[in-house]
């Protein structure tokens, strides 16, 4: 089904008007960290077509903010809830998988450095070398195996196969294990069939007694969304001019990719990790299992970023964190943590656009931890505000109708950020003197962009390079 552009405007006067806010208020923090992420998520959702979007915030053990921008449906205008809109997350379900491996570790029924074919029955590997694959290699993507891309949807839930079945003839070493990161889908896979081996339980089942129910993520399953839930699903987007809906994935390698979710229960999955596997009054992994998950395992040179079980590594804003996104036809999200801050993101749309995903993380960063920020940049913060606003690139035809002009450009937004700079175009710029904005970047490049502003002290112009660009709104 396919979706003019003349819904565009009610998607993106929506991200205001029908984004609501579901979670506890801590007071300041709440209200300014809204402010600060409305109009970097109009932006982000206008440049990248984003029909709705939901972000949850934790910090210090409680949800600071959940909210959800624009809508679910585009058809029927149903604006997303953070605590009802059913997103799918993807990769992020390897993550999950990680945590059930780790489960069975905590109930000494796993043991981390064992070899995997231990733990099979029918399958086998197959190798050309004698060393052993262990599920600490399985969870780091070290694994070694080859990844077959082709053959790993099915056509219905139904076709979804056994994995026993599935893997039979796909678990192959490429390379030695413990050598180097390879991304691996079929790693992950075969540590989910270890999981439902040793526990005698499908999956879904698993990480519904031993995750989602322990964690209160009553909106939360693996697979096909369940009947009772199926309205709650945002309906998953491309657009190419005009928004097409995409057919619901399902995939036999689905300890990899198939949760769907909600950012409200997502939060509470990040509650318990931040609290290092204890949620509420009960634990539901092991503290040394829970700080395992957050370490890294492996790295392929000591300069570049490596992986933890089931978390890759970041380093955003001179902080290491831990994270995993995920995508799927119609859908992206990210699931940060950075432990030692005991802050914890979650965010996901209803398009595949990991732009936005990295876009709204950077931007909560920025403003909780912002790079350079001193008393002086938060002074500026205020003077910089008049700057702040829509600009739009004046080559088009001011004369014309609205019917009539033919091209006009997409209007951008310039941010003020928490550090005293600005962010547009994709920077963050440094003022160097009165209207001169300097670009900060990890090179010697010197770009400048500059503002004009009117008798009034208005600002109406950037201009950055050769062009011009007007200012359509404060």
């Amino acid at each position: 089904m396919k979706y003019s552009k003349a819904v565009l405007a009610a998607i993106f006067l929506s991200i205001f008007l029908s984004a609501y806010i579901h979670a506890q208020n801590t007071g300041g923090d709440s209200k300014l960290l809204e402010e600060h992420l409305d109009p970097i998520a109009a932006d982000l959702m206008k440049r990248l077509y984003a029909p709705g979007m939901a972000i949850t915030v934790v910090r210090d053990g409680k949800v600071i903010l959940s909210k959800g921008y624009g809508f679910a449906n585009v058809e029927t205008k149903r604006p997303v809830d953070p605590a009802t809109t059913v997103f799918r997350i993807g990769s992020i379900t390897k993550v999950f998988t990680a945590n059930a491996a780790l489960q069975l570790v905590d109930d000494g029924k796993l043991d981390l450095d064992s070899d995997v074919g231990s733990y099979l029955v029918s399958l086998k590997i197959r190798k050309d070398h004698q060393q052993k694959i262990t599920i600490r290699h399985l969870l780091s993507h070290t694994s070694g195996l080859d990844e077959f891309s082709a053959g790993r949807r099915a056509a219905s839930p139904d076709g979804v196969k056994p994995l026993a079945e599935f893997l039979s003839d796909r678990l192959v070493a490429r390379t030695l294990p413990g050598k180097r990161i390879s991304y691996s889908t079929y790693g992950i896979t075969l540590a989910g069939h270890i999981v439902e081996k040793i526990s005698g339980r499908h999956l879904a089942v698993f990480f519904q007694d031993n995750i989602f129910g322990p964690l209160e993520m009553t909106r939360t399953n693996l697979g096909p969304v369940p009947a009772e839930r199926i309205g709650d699903l945002a309906v998953g987007y491309t657009f190419n001019g005009q928004y097409n809906v995409q057919d619901f994935e399902y995939f036999h390698t689905y300890p990899a990719s198939d949760i769907n979710s909600t950012a409200n229960d997502m939060a509470r999955f990040i509650l318990a990790h931040l609290e290092n596997g204890r949620y509420k009054d009960r634990r539901f992994l092991s503290e040394e299992s829970a700080k395992l998950m957050h370490k890294a395992q492996f790295t392929n040179h000591p300069k570049l970023p490596g992986w933890a079980l089931g978390f890759y590594e970041t380093r955003d804003n001179n902080l290491n964190g831990v994270e995993h996104g995920g995508s799927m036809e119609g859908y992206a999200a990210l699931l940060y943590l950075l432990p030692e801050k005991k802050l914890g993101i979650f965010v996901a749309s209803n398009i595949e656009q990991g732009a936005l995903m990295a876009g709204m993380k950077n931007a909560v960063l920025d403003y909780f931890y912002p790079v350079g920020s001193t008393p002086e940049d938060r002074k500026q913060f205020e003077a910089l505000k008049k700057f702040a606003g829509e600009y739009r690139w004046d080559v088009y035809c001011h004369t014309c109708s609205a019917e009539t002009r033919g091209f006009y450009p997409r209007p951008f937004t310039v941010t003020v950020n928490n550090d005293g700079t600005l962010g547009f175009l994709n920077r963050r710029w440094k003022i160097v003197e009165p209207m001169v904005f300097k670009a900060i970047l990890n090179d010697d490049r010197e770009i400048f962009s500059v503002f004009e502003e009117d008798e009034d002290g208005r600002i109406t112009f950037l201009f950055n390079g050769s062009n011009a660009y007007e200012r359509v709104r404060d």
